[in-house]
């Protein structure tokens, strides 16, 4: 809402039990007063314009920077906090409200689709998690085994396009520095001669096994996220580390019965390596194959796991693997003309430059990836410069180091697990007799709502003096018929806690029982 000088007016009128949240573009301090004065609901405001003497006051959150306003605003937006948007007119700074309208609309687009994926992937990623908790028994977390990579330069290898340009570079950089790869460019540096020293895996299947088939994985350690496929638990890596991390599984689960913290990370695999390689110790990270962008139609580099291309659809529009992409340019690296992306890569590109930006200098970020995107609040340098100057370096056996640690580290315990699974086993049943007994209210007060109906429809007098009243509380809801909805929600709970979750929560306890019978 472009308000100017209205906001009092509209302040005054404005029905605030239907708001969480308010965000403003552009403080000033007669909006924040006229709203003080009607409700005490939080704001939040956007203002990167210089200015030392704003003082927001209680309640009230302001955010200087696009970088620091981003993840607030997709925040608000994915928890569905009722919010109402305030753009001060006066201020006469389109530029910024372009900016702001174009972060608000990221951000909405952002939730959308996470929320999308978790809908679509929620069951599959809790499936991975249960089969492969028995594989976990014996490991150590990563949160377990100390800070092997401090003091160790780390280079976070993703699969872009300019991978294949630079990967040379990286054979001479190994042994100098640790390399951590993704699932998904473990099979391009192994084809260059390059043995990572970790890989992060994060994917589902069938997506792992073809991006590390035929991969020979002895000499690396795995860092397995929570959901990945837990086929990848079969292969011959020199060791396993688990990692429970926040993205897109129950793995709030798992930390509490492992009492280990969760580690937050980002939306891709690459995101997963970097804030893994930082628990690790690691403080000078250096991004190589994290394009963001498009390289001659090109999504991966070569020898990637798909082959696929770019098709163009014009107008802007791109389909690659069956999804569409409306694309757009962004700056590219070394400030050498624009790169072509779209809203999912470029979203990649944010989550590194707010990181930047939390990250506040502690950790040194240099951009490698030439011919990607430029990523703001990184340092950019050649990947060959790089190993130029480690060409004196004394070789180090990252690998070894890593493994040492991961030796001495304190082990997960199988009766953590199993007393987790039964006690999630027992709280399952529980929810289901309580799912059972609403559906059976719910029925009812679907009934009833039926009869109501035609009570109604033979008193027309007392419906029409109700009228007003009943049309103003079914607007305050987000559906037409409540119960409609509680029942369908409610009976679509109950079958797949039947069908899936205690199925899998008892399979997951009978490999177990038996593992621990036959030792």
């Amino acid at each position: 809402m472009r308000i100017g000088d209205k906001v009092k007016v509209w302040a005054s009128t404005e029905d605030w039990s239907l708001i969480d949240v308010v965000i403003v573009c552009l403080y000033d301090q007669s909006i924040i007063e006229a709203l003080r004065a009607h409700t005490d609901v939080a704001i939040v405001c956007f203002d990167p314009r210089p200015n030392t003497t704003r003082e927001p006051g209680d309640g009230v959150k302001l955010f200087d920077s696009v970088a620091g306003f981003r993840p607030v605003a997709k925040e608000l937006l994915q928890n569905k906090q009722r919010t109402c948007t305030l753009i001060n007119t006066d201020a006469n700074e389109p530029a910024l409200v372009e900016q702001f309208d174009g972060v608000m609309h990221q951000a909405a687009t952002r939730a959308a689709s996470e929320e999308r994926t978790h809908k679509e992937r929620a069951a599959a990623w809790t499936d991975n998690m249960l089969a492969a908790v028995p594989s976990l028994a014996g490991r150590a977390c990563l949160t377990d085994i100390g800070k092997p990579l401090v003091g160790i330069p780390t280079v976070i290898v993703g699969a872009g396009p300019s991978l294949s340009l630079n990967v040379e570079q990286l054979k001479r950089l190994k042994d100098k520095v640790a390399i951590v790869a993704v699932n998904s460019s473990m099979a391009p540096l192994l084809a260059a001669g390059v043995t990572p020293d970790l890989c992060m895996a994060l994917d589902l299947k069938p997506a792992v096994g073809q991006m590390l088939e035929g991969c020979d994985v002895s000499k690396t350690i795995l860092v397995a996220g929570a959901h990945v496929d837990p086929a990848v638990y079969d292969l011959d890596w020199l060791e396993i580390v688990p990692m429970i991390h926040t993205a897109g599984v129950p793995s709030g689960w798992l930390s509490k019965a492992l009492e280990r913290p969760e580690i937050p990370t980002g939306a891709s695999c690459t995101h997963a390596a970097f804030v893994a390689a930082m628990t690790l110790g690691a403080t000078q990270m250096i991004l190589a194959g994290q394009d963001c962008a498009y390289a001659d139609n090109l999504h991966y580099c070569d020898n990637a796991h798909s082959k696929d291309r770019i098709k163009e659809l014009g107008g802007g529009l791109v389909e690659f693997q069956g999804v569409r992409y409306e694309t757009f340019e962004v700056k590219a690296w070394g400030g050498k003309g624009f790169v072509r992306t779209d809203r999912c890569l470029d979203g990649y590109r944010q989550w590194f430059e707010d990181t930047a930006q939390a990250l506040d200098g502690k950790v040194r970020i240099i951009n490698a990836t030439e011919g990607g995107a430029r990523i703001g609040g990184t340092e950019e340098l050649a990947l060959a410069s790089i190993a130029d100057g480690a060409a004196q370096w004394e070789p180090i056996d990252i690998a070894s180091r890593v493994l040492l640690c991961v030796r001495l580290a304190p082990k997960i315990e199988r009766e953590a697990l199993q007393l987790a699974l039964e006690l999630e086993h027992h709280a399952t049943a529980e929810l289901l007799d309580k799912v059972r007994s609403t559906l059976r209210l719910a029925r009812r007060m679907q009934e009833i709502s039926t009869e109501l109906k035609e009570l109604q429809a033979a008193a027309p007098i007392a419906s029409a003096y109700a009228f007003k009243a009943v049309t103003e509380a079914k607007e305050k809801l987000a559906y037409t018929n409540a119960t409609d909805v509680i029942v369908a929600m409610l009976q679509a709970l109950q079958d797949r806690t039947m069908s899936d979750a205690i199925p899998a929560i008892d399979r997951a306890l009978n490999v177990l029982g038996e593992e621990r019978d036959s030792a």
